[in-house]
């Protein structure tokens, strides 16, 4: 995976985690707002949390 995909990857989580509210995500996903949904959406908003705090160089080096 070249850097610059994940770049474009991080920044795509980053601001998915940005726009999207419970119901907005659930919407894209195509699934009913429930507890499962609520918790893969927090979770979500972890990961976005997470990732953010790595640069795409050294998430490149570390997946590459």
């Amino acid at each position: 995976m070249m850097e610059s995909d994940v770049k474009i990857l991080l920044e795509a989580i980053g601001s998915a985690e940005w726009r999207l509210n419970l119901y907005q995500f659930c919407e894209k996903l195509e699934v009913e707002q429930d507890d499962y949904w609520q918790d893969k959406f927090l979770e979500f908003k972890e990961l976005a949390r997470f990732a953010g705090r790595f640069d795409a160089h050294t998430l490149c080096k570390i997946i590459g």
